[in-house]
């Protein structure tokens, strides 16, 4: 043994020995009646009486301070008697899969909202297969945790009474755990979506927030599970109180810094593997890849802003996967631009529409995750029209035709039957 060990030792033995001797006998004394317990579940203290035989678990600063004055000795040493301690009371690490659906918006809001020292947060493409196709995980005391609602309950439940995320009381606590259960399962269905969004629109009526009168980590769930749903987003401008308080959470420094980071993340891409190790499988697939089609598409000549794009639905049917190419290709050259997306419902033939068809279009494109700026009806702008077409038979650029249809129709026939004949 050289002489750094040796006095290693030496130091393991005279201080820090008996100061884990101390934190271990504490831990078995019987304490006074005017010791402080805590409660694991409750971020209030009380004081309560208790027999002089009764085991009460020793103040949690004293164990901190003897921890401290261990680490200046030997800090985190794997010899030390209080490594298991050290291990205990490690930093928690959370990694996310930013490229997934749904995207974790709510976890890294709320691991933002945390003190930057209270978690390791780590950008990863994947996880393991134990995650089930999780987008997030937490080492936490040991043991693995999985998906959006047990990682925030697990964060929640280890800064309730450092930040408050689970409230101010019991009664609280247990209403924010209820919330964390309240968003629908991925991916989203117009059932469910209009549900959550109704349910969430009674419940903020007269609130500010979702459980208390500061963000807990059921606003940060609760605007991520609205964040990632396309349909409830669609509908969002019916439910007023909900508008309002997505907004406001949107603006918390935490989410709108998530908000970013995520989607950024998101394009990341995986370090590229070693030629030699991908084989030929993989060649295979990167010269497929290069025949596939690219949907970074672009406008000749278009202004930044000054595109407007147009789905024009007649609510006399079903939509159809013309319509759903159309209102996808709409939105989105709108968004590349940043334009607006305009729909307006081609309300021309009363004969054959129907509120039904009309409902259950705005149903489709919620489902296809369209959303239009704008909404309207040709009907609205029946009067203008007209005008224009006076002020174009005035020019002499169009004219009306009177023909009565028995007059029209035989030539019309026979011009689509030239139409069908065989070509030469």
């Amino acid at each position: 043994m050289d002489e750094r060990e040796l006095m290693r030792s030496s130091l393991l033995l005279v201080v820090e020995l008996p100061l884990w001797l101390t934190a271990s006998t504490l831990a078995r004394l019987s304490i006074r009646p005017d010791w402080r317990t805590y409660s694991h579940s409750s971020t209030t203290q009380s004081h309560s009486s208790h027999s002089p035989d009764q085991l009460v678990p020793p103040p949690c600063e004293l164990l901190l301070v003897l921890l401290h004055l261990s680490s200046l000795i030997s800090p985190r040493s794997s010899h030390s008697p209080l490594a298991p301690l050290y291990c205990r009371a490690s930093i928690p690490v959370l990694r996310v899969q930013a490229k997934s659906s749904p995207q974790p918006i709510a976890v890294v809001a709320f691991a933002y909202s945390l003190p930057p020292a209270a978690l390791q947060l780590e950008w990863v493409h994947s996880l393991p297969a134990d995650a089930q196709g999780a987008n997030c995980q937490l080492d936490i005391n040991g043991a693995s945790v999985y998906g959006t609602t047990d990682v925030l309950k697990a964060l929640a439940d280890a800064h309730a009474g450092d930040d408050g995320a689970l409230g101010s009381d019991s009664a609280q606590s247990t209403d924010i755990l209820k919330l964390l259960l309240l968003p629908p399962a991925f991916p989203p269905a117009f059932p469910t979506a209009t549900a959550f969004l109704a349910s969430l629109e009674q419940r903020l009526t007269l609130r500010t927030y979702a459980a208390a009168n500061r963000p807990t980590v059921a606003d940060y769930a609760l605007f991520g599970a609205l964040k990632t749903n396309t349909i409830a987003q669609t509908l969002l401008a019916k439910a007023p109180h909900t508008l309002r308080w997505y907004n406001h959470v949107a603006q918390l420094a935490s989410v709108a810094k998530a908000l970013v980071d995520v989607p950024a993340q998101a394009k990341v891409k995986p370090a590229a593997a070693p030629k030699a190790a991908k084989g030929a499988a993989a060649d295979d697939d990167a010269a497929a890849g290069k025949a596939n089609a690219t949907f970074e598409l672009g406008l000749p000549n278009a202004i930044k802003g000054h595109v407007v794009t147009r789905l024009p639905p007649e609510p006399s049917g079903y939509l159809h996967i013309g319509h759903a190419k159309a209102a996808v290709l709409n939105q989105y050259f709108a968004r590349m631009y940043d334009g607006k997306f305009l729909v307006r419902f081609d309300d021309t033939n009363p004969s054959k529409e129907k509120a039904e068809f009309e409902q259950s279009i705005i149903e489709d494109l919620a489902l296809l995750g369209i959303k239009a700026d704008a909404t309207s009806y040709t009907s609205d702008y029946f009067d203008q029209l007209q005008q224009y077409c006076v002020e174009m038979i005035k020019r002499g650029k169009a004219y009306a035709d009177d023909t009565d249809q028995e007059t029209v129709r035989p030539p019309l026939a026979l011009s689509q039957e030239r139409r069908r004949e065989p070509r030469d």
